[in-house]
């Protein structure tokens, strides 16, 4: 299956008052989970957004986590909501850019809170209720932290080996075909070992290669399945690195700069499976992603100026990049006041480094991958959002994450027997792609010629890929910026 079949959600409402009356277009009830047989409100620890209209008020929830988003836009006696942003721009919301929003998500990739690209859009928070009664709109809802316990190290791992075991109980696979996306790393391995552990072992386990440089991790992964007796398949990647990239921004609701690589996966499950297993959360959760004792000293210490500079990093190439005007409107004293207040949010949990990058990166970007995406073409569950799972993690203090072993030690404590199968190496990088950078190159320099230059400057586009096109030595940096430009050049043409 073609991803051009796999659509993004057009599913929307539009109220407008005009007097007393209401003039409703679109879906008076929907509701959706990314695992379809779940699709209700009603079920604890269900991933959900939903609105009802019930001829006098619209009501929006989701669930505490927020993951699965729900977009809206208010504007004077009229309410547009969807599950796509991109539907709620082809359906009449304002395309004015948010400045501060897009300050900060060009440094960290990712948006901050409820933040879009758009002044006028923004998405439910986590426990997310919004009341709409044709003169205003009432919303709660905020992200949450568990009490902080104290547990031994030894004493934690075994908890959380059980807790996930527990919570893929809670679920077990009952369709006749299911895959399991299998990575080099921790967190779908685990998911493997407790599913097999369990007696459900899938159909296969697949892994998808990456676009340069990102090493592929094929062969570790095909180790894995080789031990447990699965099959195992690799799937190449869509050739056409742009066009992955143009249709990952749509269905990311350009909320994303990453997980160009998983269309060629939605493509692949699409039609063959009827759900998918993603690891999504377990590296912030568990493996101490980002976590470092500085970080956590300037949390601690109430430095959070000098953590948001730290938390941006260089500007890197978007001085060039951006238009002169793009990058007085969108600097960095803009992102960083943007990125204070939001690490304010998280002083108080008991790990606010985790807190900081759960609520952030992995629900506003990781996850529009297995539920922007994937969950088009089939279910996707997702145990490492299970709220027991969460809880207990989300509650441990964050020096227990700084040696970055957790997650793999608990894995090696309740699967001894398969202690010995080595993880993808951190960092490691692909050679021989010379090709695949002057693909891109060539794709990107064509692209940009219908660029507007409100955001993205032709001319560094121009200059640099031609640069990659003629000198292998400098052909790797056009993955540096190249996904960044065509999200810059595609949003320009959406808000022209």
């Amino acid at each position: 299956m073609s991803l051009q079949a796999i659509r993004t959600d057009e599913t929307y409402i539009r109220v407008a008052r005009h007097g007393d009356r209401h003039r409703v277009e679109g879906l008076p009830h929907y509701v959706r989970s990314p695992v379809r047989s779940q699709e209700s409100s009603g079920t604890a620890g269900t991933i959900y957004s939903e609105w009802i209209w019930d001829g006098e008020q619209l009501v929006l929830k989701t669930d505490r986590l927020g993951f699965f988003p729900l977009f809206y836009a208010c504007r004077d006696g009229e309410i547009l909501v969807s599950p796509s942003l991109t539907t709620l721009v082809a359906r009449g919301a304002s395309t004015e850019l948010d400045d501060t929003a897009l300050a900060a998500f060009l440094r960290l990739k990712f948006f901050l809170g409820d933040d879009t690209p758009f002044s006028a859009i923004r998405v439910l928070p986590p426990g997310g209720y919004l009341r709409w009664t044709g003169t205003s709109a009432e919303v709660r809802g905020g992200l949450w932290s568990p009490t902080p316990q104290s547990l031994s190290r030894i004493a934690a791992m075994d908890l959380y080996a059980e807790t996930l075991r527990e919570a893929l109980k809670r679920d077990l696979p009952k369709d006749a075909a299911w895959a399991l996306p299998l990575s080099g790393g921790q967190d779908s391995r685990h998911i493997l070992f407790a599913l097999c552990e369990l007696g459900r072992f899938p159909e296969t386990c697949v892994t998808a290669r990456h676009y340069p440089p990102t090493a592929d991790e094929d062969a570790v992964a095909a180790g894995v399945a080789r031990a447990l007796g699965v099959k195992h398949l690799t799937i190449g990647l869509q050739p056409c690195e742009l066009a992955a990239e143009l249709q990952k921004n749509v269905l990311t609701h350009y909320c994303a700069i990453e997980h160009g690589w998983m269309v060629a996966l939605t493509e692949f499950v699409a039609g063959r499976y009827g759900r998918v297993y993603d690891g999504i959360a377990g590296d912030v959760l568990s493996a101490g992603l980002y976590q470092d004792e500085h970080r956590l000293r300037l949390f601690h210490a109430g430095r959070l100026r000098e953590l948001g500079e730290l938390l941006l990093g260089s500007e890197g190439y978007l001085p060039g990049l951006l238009s002169y005007g793009a990058y007085q409107r969108l600097g960095r004293e803009v992102a960083l006041e943007r990125v204070v207040k939001e690490l304010a949010r998280h002083v108080d949990a008991p790990n606010p480094v985790s807190s900081f990058y759960f609520w952030n990166r992995t629900r506003r970007c990781v996850a529009a991958g297995p539920f922007g995406m994937l969950s088009r073409a089939c279910s996707v569950v997702t145990p490492y959002l299970d709220p027991a799972v969460y809880e207990l993690l989300a509650s441990l203090p964050g020096t227990m994450f700084l040696d970055h072993r957790f997650h793999a030690d608990t894995i090696a404590r309740a699967f001894p027997r398969y202690a010995a199968i080595p993880f993808q190496p951190k960092g490691t990088r692909q050679t021989g792609a010379g090709r695949s950078y002057r693909r891109l190159a060539a794709d990107l320099l064509r692209y940009s010629r219908a660029g507007s230059g409100r955001l993205a400057r032709r001319g560094f586009i121009t200059a640099r890929t031609l640069r990659a096109l003629v000198d292998p030595g400098y052909a790797p940096a056009v993955e540096s910026f190249g996904s960044l430009a065509i999200y810059l050049l595609q949003l320009e043409e959406m808000a022209a």
